[in-house]
């Protein structure tokens, strides 16, 4: 092959070499602008999307920016300036004193009563009076809310109802004992004493476990069922002490004096106030 020849052809070559690097580039061009339209849109989006949630927390914000717990700000501006300081006096005090949950129920419950108390002009002192009687009778209303709540342990109602009932029933005995005539007195031995405590406590605890609920809708309020429960519970206790009076020799089961039983009975009843004490036994029943 001559030289022009040879020239010829590397010409050729490089003349395809450029058309194909043109084209190569051109559709890495065109894959670019594609890039940068797609990238555009999706900034634009996410831009947007950034605005509407900052916009959604700064609202949530000025809502919640209240000082009062549970009260958005908006409730809040509603109130005099008077009443606003009113309730931060009280916040003050029971900050350190009651859950936040506690507090916003409370809260909301005032500013509602403060609220309508503003269209016929009336202040927060002339509905509640000072700040710190309000936090101290709020306090005191839910320690015992608190107390009312806590039901104690089946032993502890069964112990307390048996002192209490049985000393009831041993003071009863004595006092009849004390009483009545030669040969006509009813005589319950040391064993019938104890049966007497057990059920009487046993007795107990099954008419707490059916309390009505007054509050409740009306046929749901179970007060059938207290009355059949305490009917049977009173039966068998007292089916417990015939039986063990009947049954029950006196050389196991003997009898004391009136006056013994009167003692017995002062002292369980003591004992049943010191334990209740002592124990904060809470019961529905007394």
């Amino acid at each position: 092959m001559s030289e022009k020849e040879q020239k010829l052809e590397t010409q050729d070559v490089n003349e395809i070499n450029e058309t194909d690097q043109s084209a190569a580039s051109d559709v890495v061009a065109e894959e670019i602008q594609e890039d940068i339209a797609t990238d555009g849109v999706e900034t634009v989006d996410l831009a947007e999307d950034a605005e509407a949630i900052d916009a959604f927390f700064d609202q949530a914000k000025a809502e919640a920016s209240s000082p009062i717990a549970g009260i958005n700000q908006a409730t809040y501006n509603q109130l005099t300036k008077r009443n606003q300081q009113f309730l931060f006096d009280i916040d003050r005090y029971l900050i350190d004193e009651m859950p936040y949950e506690v507090r916003t129920k409370v809260y909301e419950e005032m500013v509602e009563t403060l609220l309508a108390g503003q269209l016929s002009s009336q202040t927060a002192r002339q509905i509640y009076g000072t700040p710190s009687e309000v936090a101290v009778t709020i306090l005191e209303q839910e320690i015992k809310a608190d107390e009312e709540a806590v039901t104690s342990p089946d032993w502890m109602i069964a112990l307390d109802g048996s002192l209490f009932l049985g000393s009831v029933f041993t003071f009863l005995t004595g006092l009849s004992m004390m009483n009545a005539e030669e040969g006509q007195a009813t005589y319950m031995g040391v064993l019938t004493i104890i049966v007497n405590y057990l059920f009487a406590g046993l007795a107990m605890l099954m008419i707490s476990k059916v309390i009505p609920n007054p509050d409740a809708p009306k046929g749901e309020r179970g007060y059938l069922r207290y009355f059949l429960v305490s009917i049977l519970a009173m039966l068998v206790w007292f089916v417990a002490i015939t039986a063990s009076s009947v049954w029950l020799p006196a050389s196991i089961n003997p009898a004391f004096s009136g006056e013994v039983y009167m003692i017995i009975a002062a002292a369980t009843f003591i004992l049943r106030y010191y334990l209740k004490k002592r124990l904060n036994i809470q019961s529905d029943l007394f």
